[in-house]
C-alpha cells in the first residue's frame, strides 16, 4: 500500500529538492521567497522579499557575477564566490558553509542583503530581510539540497539559482537573474544525475529530466506549504496535493519516478494563479496503481 502512496517525488541517492527527512516541515511567507528544505529536524521559514538559494552536490561549482545577492556553492569541499551587488561571501573549507557547517547552529537575520550557508544536522534557518540568500552544502542539511543528486526548486522575483549533482557546473552573469534560460525574472537549470533543465518561460520555470530528481518533494513527513508572490508549492506526503497561487509559475518535468508537479500516489494538483502549468512525464506518472484507478476499474466492471 505504501507504494500505491508514493512521496511526491523522489531525489538520486540521498538528495530532493524540498527534501525533509522525517518530519520536517517548510513554510515560506514572503514576498517571492521560496522552498525551504531541512535535513532531519531542520526547519527554513522566510518571510523576506527575494530570498534565494543555490546548492551543489559534490564537484559542482556556480560562478554568478550580478544581481543584488549571489552565490556559488559547492557542497564536498564546498566554496562560495560570488562578485557583486550588496552582500558577497567566499568559504573554502572541507564541510564549509558560508553561515556555518555543524551541529545545532541556527541563523537569524534582520537585515537588509544578508547571505547564509548551513550544512548541519538540526540548523534552522529563518531571514526576515529584503534580498536574503542561502546556500547549504552538507550530508544532510539542504536549502534546495546538496548530497548525491541534488534536485532543486526555486521560485522567487529576482532571485536565481543555479544546483547541479557532482559534475555540473552552472554560470550566471545577468541582470537580476538568467539561468541558462531566456525568461522573465527568475530563470533555473540543473543537473542532477546528469540531468540538465532549460527553461524560457514567465516568471519561474523549471524543468527536471533527471533519476529521480524532483522540484518540490517530500519524504517521511514533510509538508510543504508556501504564500508568496509569484511562484508556489505545496506538497503533502501520499496524497501529495499541489497548489499555485502565483503569477506565471509553470513546471515540466520528465524524470524516471519524480515530478514536480507529480503523478504519484493519490497526488491532485490544483492551480489558481495566472499561468501556472504542470507538466509530467515521469515512469509512473499515469497513477496507474491508485486507488481512484483501482475503484474507476471496479465500477466499469
Amino acid at each position: 500500500m505504501n507504494e500505491l502512496y508514493a512521496t511526491h517525488a523522489t531525489a538520486c541517492r540521498d538528495a530532493t529538492h524540498a527534501t525533509a527527512y522525517h518530519d520536517a516541515t517548510h513554510a515560506t511567507a514572503s514576498g517571492d521567497a521560496t522552498q525551504a528544505t531541512a535535513a532531519r529536524d531542520a526547519s527554513y521559514a522566510t518571510t523576506s522579499g527575494d530570498a534565494t538559494y543555490a546548492t551543489a552536490a559534490r564537484d559542482a561549482t556556480y560562478a554568478t557575477t550580478s544581481g543584488d545577492a549571489t552565490y556559488a556553492t559547492a557542497a564536498g569541499d564546498a566554496t562560495q564566490a560570488t562578485a557583486s551587488g550588496d552582500a558577497t561571501q567566499a568559504t573554502a573549507a572541507g564541510d564549509a558553509t558560508q553561515a556555518t557547517a555543524s551541529g545545532d547552529a541556527t541563523y537569524a537575520t534582520a537585515s537588509g542583503d544578508a547571505t547564509y550557508a548551513t550544512a548541519a544536522r538540526d540548523a534552522t534557518q529563518a531571514t526576515a530581510s529584503g534580498d536574503a540568500t542561502q546556500a547549504t552544502a552538507s550530508g544532510d542539511a539542504t536549502q534546495a539540497t546538496a548530497s548525491g543528486d541534488a534536485t532543486h526548486a526555486t521560485a522567487s522575483g529576482d532571485a536565481t539559482y543555479a544546483t547541479a549533482a557532482r559534475d555540473a557546473t552552472q554560470a550566471t552573469a545577468s541582470g537580476d537573474a538568467t539561468q541558462a534560460t531566456a525568461s522573465g525574472d527568475a530563470t533555473y537549470a540543473t543537473a542532477a544525475c546528469d540531468a540538465t533543465q532549460a527553461t524560457a518561460a514567465g516568471d519561474a520555470t523549471h524543468a527536471t529530466a533527471s533519476g529521480g530528481a524532483t522540484q518540490a518533494t517530500t519524504s517521511g513527513d514533510a509538508s510543504y506549504a508556501t504564500a508568496s508572490g509569484d511562484a508556489t508549492h505545496a506538497t503533502t506526503y501520499r496524497d501529495a496535493a499541489h497548489a499555485t497561487a502565483a503569477g506565471d509559475a509553470t513546471y515540466a518535468t520528465a524524470a524516471g519516478d519524480a515530478t514536480y508537479a507529480t503523478a504519484a500516489g493519490d497526488a491532485t494538483h490544483a492551480t489558481a494563479s495566472g499561468d501556472a502549468t504542470y507538466a509530467t512525464a515521469s515512469h509512473i506518472g499515469t497513477q496507474e496503481s491508485s486507488p481512484f484507478s483501482e475503484k474507476k476499474r471496479e465500477k466499469n466492471d
